[in-house]
């Protein structure tokens, strides 16, 4: 396993129990559905567009 998948693991695991969008940190309901089939965590994404195109940038699961 690389570090970078650790490591993105580990943040995902971290943003599941808190429960928070791991872009502002605001509480939401809201999550990626790739991290949840890659990375078998919920990673919270609130809805403001903002956001979700910071994660989509980010976001390893979502990668080809």
């Amino acid at each position: 396993m690389s570090d970078s998948y650790a490591e993105e693991k580990r943040c995902c695991v971290v943003c599941d129990y808190k429960k928070l969008c791991h872009v502002c940190g605001e509480h939401t309901r809201f999550a990626c559905s790739d991290c949840q089939i890659n990375f078998k965590a919920t990673v919270y994404v609130c809805e403001k567009p903002k956001c979700r195109d910071e994660h989509e940038r980010k976001c390893y699961g979502a990668k080809p």
